[in-house]
């Protein structure tokens, strides 16, 4: 079971009895290899509000007919604050959760931003906060290298069931003859840092990654081989 963060984003996303807006980034806890928050943009809906809600409140995606469900009525989140800010929320919503928003947490157990344009950066909140996390979205075009040497760009991330991470797709060529490949997501070495991904694998073992030159229509195929790429060492 997988779905790649491509394929997640902008499908609509739809509380008990009611679609409540689309999916617009993920937060992630890398240290677990763990889909942490689902980042709602319900601004359609309701103006302004952007939401973060768990992903133990998150059901898999319906991909034919176009949605994602949450274990969520309409009137629980109905009454959410607002956020403003300018969209995208993507690149810098890690950030903004840790520093320039006021994350509420709410009854149901998610996050809600609401901030002021220019009013001071209030405190993180206490607790479960996003400081640590990272947006996917962010992570996308990232750098990744090998312990002994370069080796491409994120180009996609892949989530499996109980929304962990499995894997990323790595592109290895150049803009013109791009190959891309499949890589664990246990073989994140650390914390991204300077717009870089470090793996604990070298060339020799990268060698062995199973080739992915597309994710679509072939999903049985693409579960092979992230399992090959799993039993990498």
């Amino acid at each position: 079971m997988w779905i790649g963060l491509k394929e997640l984003r902008h499908l609509k996303v739809r509380a008990i009895g009611r679609e409540v807006g689309t999916v617009d980034d993920a937060l992630l806890d890398l240290e677990q290899r763990q889909g942490a928050f689902l980042a709602v943009d319900a601004r359609t809906r309701w103006p302004g509000t952007v939401m973060l809600v768990p992903f133990e409140l998150v059901g898999w995606p319906d991909l034919e007919r176009g949605f994602i469900p949450l274990e969520l009525e309409e009137e629980r989140i109905r009454g959410a604050p607002s956020i403003r800010q300018d969209p995208p929320l993507a690149s810098v919503i890690a950030a903004r959760a840790a520093v320039a928003v006021a994350w509420q947490r709410m009854a149901w157990g998610g996050f809600v931003g609401t901030t002021s344009r220019g009013a001071p950066p209030p405190e993180k909140p206490k607790g479960d906060t996003a400081g640590g996390l990272r947006s996917a979205r962010e992570l996308d075009s990232y750098r990744v290298k090998l312990r002994d040497g370069d080796l491409g760009r994120v180009r996609d991330l892949l989530f499996g069931d109980a929304w962990r991470l499995r894997g990323l797709v790595v592109d290895t060529g150049d803009w013109l003859l791009p190959e891309r490949i499949i890589v664990a997501a246990r073989s994140i070495e650390s914390l991204p840092s300077a717009e870089t991904v470090h793996l604990t694998l070298t060339r020799a073992e990268i060698a062995r990654a199973p080739a992915c030159q597309g994710l679509a229509p072939d999903r049985e195929s693409i579960e092979r081989r992230l399992r090959i790429a799993e039993a990498l060492r």
